[in-house]
């Protein structure tokens, strides 16, 4: 096998902000510490020095600057970073065309003062944060309909993936299987805490479901409240006061909201993520055999013969595009006909019809699937 120690996530910062920078990457290192990540594998380069980088590896490139127009040299480094397709992040305060130089007016950017969301919009470049960003909204609806709809509204807006049970669940479909298939693919969970939560059997229900999952929970309490502090684990909370059914919620409430969520993202995916990890080593070692982590993003058995098995883990519910990124983690590789490629997933709360077709998919695929109900069953013939 190839070194895999040598395996690095690459950011480089260019322009002259470097306060901001600076409170960048205190971010993303408080979000890689909650993610378990090992920081060797972590380079931050600044402007000039960046030209030492490995194109072979990930990159992520942030632009911030007080000045338009670039030096010489900079304009160099950006056009070859622009030539190799390495993602740019141009960063501005209010008007995006005066503020940004012209070699990245074609790139989407953000605002400087959404340091939160910088942070994860780096860790979702380097695939250690899923681009899909999901949210499941749990509430009662007769305590809460208006506020919940209001933060769908609110949320969808914002680019989230929402799940509300009145819109998400399509026509002649079987409602509960569908709601635990997209609870099992959502990031965090929202749960509105009216007085009346616990009295309902399926609210309940999904919070059982989510703590099962490991999903962290977002808990939205109200000035009367059903669940108190210890009656969750995995929660973080916002307190939005007295709620009126039929009130307008006030956009600085949907704001923490959606800070609360950025934050919490990569701790409830580090959660899930470090469960499932956990399990498949646990398991190899009832059948002696010895799972070692390689990167972040993937873990790797070699049997008596010389053969290597190569697990990527994958939370949620599997798309195409984890097996592809599956494929890609390969490469760094040693090239070897016998070597097995394994996505590894949680596959307890999806649905029927997804589920026979992740089958399907693997079965055409280099990248075959591992379900965890599998575990016990591949190690045992492996």
């Amino acid at each position: 096998m190839d070194n895999v120690k040598d395996y690095k996530y690459q950011l480089i910062f260019f322009g002259d902000d470097y306060e901001l920078f600076d409170s960048i990457y205190k971010i993303v290192v408080k979000r890689l510490e909650e993610l378990n990540f090992l920081m060797d594998a972590f380079i931050v380069y600044k402007n000039i020095e960046a030209h030492i980088y490995d194109n072979k590896q990930p990159v992520f490139i942030i632009y911030s600057s007080k000045n338009k127009k670039l030096d010489e040299r900079l304009e160099s480094l950006i056009r070859i970073h622009k030539m190799q397709g390495n993602p740019i992040l141009p960063l501005y305060n209010n008007n995006f065309i005066n503020e940004v130089c012209d070699e990245l007016i074609e790139y989407n950017g953000e605002y400087k003062s959404n340091v939160d969301q910088i942070a994860n919009i780096i860790l979702e470049g380097f695939d250690l944060l899923r681009r899909r960003r999901r949210v499941f909204i749990s509430y009662k609806r007769n305590e809460s309909k208006n506020f919940a709809l209001q933060l769908y509204n609110d949320l969808e807006a914002r680019n989230y993936d929402v799940f509300l049970d009145t819109h998400s669940v399509g026509k002649a479909k079987l409602f509960q299987e569908d709601l635990w298939h997209e609870m099992s693919d959502s990031d965090v969970v929202v749960l509105l805490n009216t007085p009346g939560f616990l009295d309902s059997k399926w609210c309940k229900e999904e919070l059982a479901k989510a703590e099962s999952l490991r999903i962290n929970v977002l808990r939205i309490d109200f000035s009367k409240s059903s669940l108190k502090n210890e009656d969750l684990g995995l929660t973080f909370f916002v307190n939005v006061g007295k709620v009126n059914k039929c009130k307008v919620v006030k956009k600085e409430v949907f704001n923490e909201i959606a800070l609360s969520i950025e934050r919490l993202r990569a701790r409830s995916l580090a959660s899930r993520h470090d469960t499932l990890v956990s399990e498949l080593i646990h398991c190899g070692r009832d059948y002696g055999k010895v799972i070692v982590r390689t990167t972040y993003k993937t873990l790797q058995y070699i049997d008596p013969t010389g053969k290597t098995s190569l697990f990527v883990p994958a939370i949620g519910v599997p798309t195409s595009v984890d097996f592809q990124q599956a494929e890609k983690y390969a490469e760094y590789f040693k090239e070897n006909n016998n070597d097995k490629l394994l996505l590894v997933y949680d596959s307890t709360c999806i649905n029927k019809c997804w589920d026979e077709h992740l089958d399907w998919l693997t079965a055409q695929l280099k990248v075959k699937s591992l379900k965890k109900t599998s575990f016990t069953e591949w190690f045992s013939n492996n």
